[in-house]
């Protein structure tokens, strides 16, 4: 059988009034100002990313189902783009978007979701994992997000009205900060929140019936708790309910104890629709034997390789690799290079990697997955990486080197 599908290798960015008729763009998309409206017929898959902030998507994307990287829709009309999308593997950015029917069949975010400022009323309905992070400060969250059962980073609400939002959502693996929120009756069914959790000042009634554990430190003060956190036992932080109506919550410090509590239910809620995340990369677990995994990366579609041992993981693009990098990561590596450097040295990005890998032990899949992300050019300072690599695997350890 011949196969007619038409592929464009490499980069792609559009211009203004041409009708692309590929399947396929194996690199990444700029769309950035262009009227796509119907510039992308066939288009199915987009390998790297896909850039459409400030284009008019009104219907624009019929056919694509993956972006394999991010996907930038910030300001961008996306009332009835990305029908038959299921899968970013990166960012979703679509903050300030009229996301009110977008999406809607969107089931995972390899990365991190911004949808702050944004109108989500009805959108994002199928969306059930956001392997990163979820700001939806600021956002029409009515109705929004029915069927997410797990947030792997932090949930920003601050002052979205989340009255009926999130009716599904068991585990948030970083903090939760509904601040001035509106959370009468949301969060019905969340068990664990990794981090902190912000509810000062928010009307929080009848929320957080199902809550067990908080990772961090709750902050109630101000707040209207009459009936909240009815089965609230363990606080790891520090618990601040001053000035608020809150006669059912009972402490009980755990300290590092709620940490490994949250952990494992954000690994068991992950693996209940078939995902792992290790090292901060979302993935389909495929198969496991022992201690090696098979996983596909969200937005790929080859397998790669997880090994464990001793508490430490490693991906790979074969077995091979990814045992390489474990022992990398096992070993002693020497560090005594970088002892000179300062928050100001600045290096190129390839002395950088090294320099990252040798000081975190950061598997060199990883730092690919990372990288697939950005754009990085001429040389990069010490303090520049500690602030782009926030929130990814080594960050505490790399700025701890420099800053101890």
């Amino acid at each position: 059988m011949i196969d007619t599908k038409k592929i464009h290798y490499g980069d792609l960015e559009s211009a203004f009034g041409v009708v692309y008729d590929f399947d396929e763009i194996t690199g990444s998309l700029d769309a950035r100002g262009a009227d796509t409206k119907t510039a992308f017929p066939k288009l199915t898959t987009v390998g790297g990313w896909l850039d459409a902030k400030g284009a008019d998507t009104k219907t624009a994307f019929p056919k694509l189902t993956t972006v394999g990287n991010s996907l930038y829709a910030s300001g961008a009309d996306t009332k009835t783009a990305f029908p038959k999308l299921t899968t970013v593997g990166g960012y979703l950015y679509a903050s300030g978007a009229d996301t009110r029917t977008a999406f809607p069949k969107l089931t995972t975010v390899g990365g991190s979701l911004d949808a702050k400022g944004a109108d989500t009323r009805t959108a994002f309905p199928k969306l059930t994992t956001v392997g990163g992070s979820l700001d939806a400060k600021g956002a029409d969250t009515k109705t929004a997000f029915p069927k997410l059962t797990t947030v792997g980073g932090y949930l920003d609400a601050r002052g979205a009205d989340t009255k009926t939002a999130f009716p599904k959502l068991t585990t948030v693996g970083g903090w939760l900060d509904a601040r001035g929120a509106d959370t009468k009756t949301a969060f019905p069914n969340l068990t664990t929140v990794g981090g902190f959790l912000d509810a000062k000042g928010a009307d929080t009634k009848t929320a957080f019936p199902k809550l067990t554990t908080v990772g961090g430190s709750l902050d109630a003060k101000g707040a209207d708790t009459k009936t909240a956190f009815p089965k609230l036992t363990t606080v790891g932080g520090f618990l601040d309910a001053r000035g608020s109506d809150t006669p059912s919550i009972k402490q009980k410090k755990a300290g590092t104890d709620a940490i490994t509590i949250c952990h494992a239910a954000l690994a068991a809620s992950l693996l209940m629709n078939g995902f792992t995340i290790v090292d901060g990369i979302l993935a389909e677990l495929v198969s496991k034997k022992g201690n090696v995994s098979r996983v596909r990366i969200i937005g790929q579609t080859k397998i790669s390789y997880i090994v464990q041992r001793d508490g430490r993981t490693a991906h790979g693009e074969t077995l091979a690799n990814a045992r390489a990098d474990l022992l990398l990561k096992i070993g002693e590596r020497d560090t005594t290079p970088y002892e000179s450097w300062t928050l100001e040295t600045k290096v190129s990005l390839e002395e950088m990697i090294v320099a990252y890998r040798t000081i975190t032990g950061a598997c060199g899949q990883g730092v690919s997955h990372f990288l697939s992300e950005k754009n990085y050019r001429g040389k990069l300072s010490v303090a520049f990486v500690i602030e782009e690599t926030n929130g990814r695997y080594g960050h505490e350890q790399f700025k701890g080197f420099f800053t101890k």
